[in-house]
């Protein structure tokens, strides 16, 4: 344990209606955060909203039966809008303490006089401690799930059972189902107790992974199909635009595990995809087998992450977005 939680519990013991957010496109680790924290929360007695920058993508859907993580602004008459997040004693962000990650919601945390708490494992940033909030880090550990899980234990706070399946989710999809380097025999001991509590790994799976649709295959074959090499063969990439959406039927979040299929390439250290979005911005993913620090390339373009798994978002168009990457790749892999 490298984070000390105790300065955690009066913060959260002073505290009535806590609202919970995370980064923008929202990712299993950060659902499965938002709604184990919530569920320890509540079991404390707080009040507990959940309201986060943009939805979750239809995949991850499953962990939130219940429907209780808002959108920003998209409730009823702005019901979820600027003054009900405002109004909360405790404002806790996890999986990200970078400010422009939070979107609109950010607007908020900037003004509030609440008290303000990041929960994160990614590299640092000044952005919301700048602002005053108290941040709680550790960029060794595998997932923001883990942080949350050590944190209950630490503060001595029992782990409801509406915590224990979005655990085992944010943990098992951030070390790549405990096959990435990040996966430590710590990780495996914490699933194991998961396990014990109820967390069913095989149907997870198959929710995660095994009942995508038809326009998700699809477009995840375009993708291969348009897969190139470069930087003698260190890196793999691909670009999926507006024509793959079209011919396919996709969405850009139908997109999310193309970097890794790139990866899969033999003899590559690195590899990215670049995606139209609909607002003619392009989102990068990048991935590295651990030579290339990926986070630092992702930085360069306004983004971060972890060394072996970072993104970000720039201007378009696609071609001169994914051709500026490239040649970024090219440059921090030292090819001719």
């Amino acid at each position: 344990m490298t984070v000390d939680w105790l300065p955690l519990r009066p913060l959260l013991d002073a505290a009535d209606r806590v609202v919970l957010t995370s980064h923008a496109r929202p990712d299993a680790d950060a659902l499965g955060s938002e709604l184990a924290l919530a569920a320890i929360l509540e079991e404390m007695g707080k009040t507990v909203s959940i309201v986060n920058p943009s939805a979750a993508p239809d995949n991850l859907a499953f962990l939130d039966p219940h429907g209780r993580i808002a959108v920003f602004g998209r409730g009823q008459g702005g019901a979820t809008g600027e003054d009900f997040v405002e109004n909360h004693d405790l404002h806790l962000i996890v999986d990200t303490s970078s400010y422009p990650q939070l979107g609109e919601v950010a607007k908020v945390f900037q003004r509030t006089g609440a008290t303000r708490v990041v929960i994160d494992h990614h590299q640092a940033s000044d952005d919301l401690e700048a602002i005053g909030a108290h941040v709680f880090r550790d960029t060794g550990s595998e997932a923001a799930g883990a942080m949350v899980a050590e944190m209950a234990e630490a503060l001595d706070l029992p782990l409801p059972k509406a915590a224990i399946t979005p655990l085992f989710a944010a943990i098992a999809t951030d070390t790549g189902w405990f096959r990435h380097s990040n996966t430590r025999p710590s990780t495996l001991r914490l699933a194991a107790r998961l396990m014990e509590l109820g967390a069913d790994p095989t149907e997870l799976y198959r929710k995660l992974y095994e009942e995508q649709s038809i326009e998700r295959l699809r477009l995840s074959g375009e993708g291969r199909r348009r897969m190139q090499i470069a930087c003698e063969g260190k890196l793999a990439f691909t670009t999926v635009g507006a024509a793959e959406f079209a011919s396919t039927g996709g969405r850009p979040p139908d997109s999310e595990g193309l970097a890794n299929d790139c990866l899969r390439v033999g003899g590559t250290e690195a590899a990215f995809v670049a995606v139209e979005q609909p607002n003619g911005k392009v989102k990068l993913s990048f991935r590295s087998r651990g030579g290339c620090d990926v986070s630092a390339l992702a930085a360069q373009f306004g983004g971060g992450g972890h060394r072996q798994a970072s993104g970000a978002m720039i201007d378009g168009p696609l071609e001169n977005a994914a051709e500026t990457v490239r040649d970024a790749f090219e440059s921090a892999l030292n090819c001719e």
